[in-house]
């Protein structure tokens, strides 16, 4: 769909029908290609939105943890000794 846009006191001015596309505040990316100017909207996402993008982690349990760091700390003062 193709719009007319006014400059008024180098402000772009956009019309009626335009305006619930974009909410009050918003950025807009604009990019020009020759004689065109492309407007579009640049959607952020919130911290808690990435957040849940990645995969789910599982806490091992206490005693698996501290079963690591017994053997880590065995190994390690195993090596200086020799």
């Amino acid at each position: 769909m193709e719009y007319a846009v006014k400059i008024i006191d180098d402000k772009l001015i956009l019309p009626e029908e335009m305006k619930g596309w974009i909410e009050n505040g918003e950025s807009l990316t604009a990019f020009i290609e020759g004689d065109t100017l492309i407007v579009k909207q640049k959607k952020t996402a919130s911290l808690s939105q990435i957040a849940t993008r990645g995969p789910i982690l599982v806490e091992p349990p206490l005693r698996e943890i501290a079963d690591e760091v017994h053997v880590y700390r065995k190994e390690k003062s195993g090596a200086r000794g020799a």
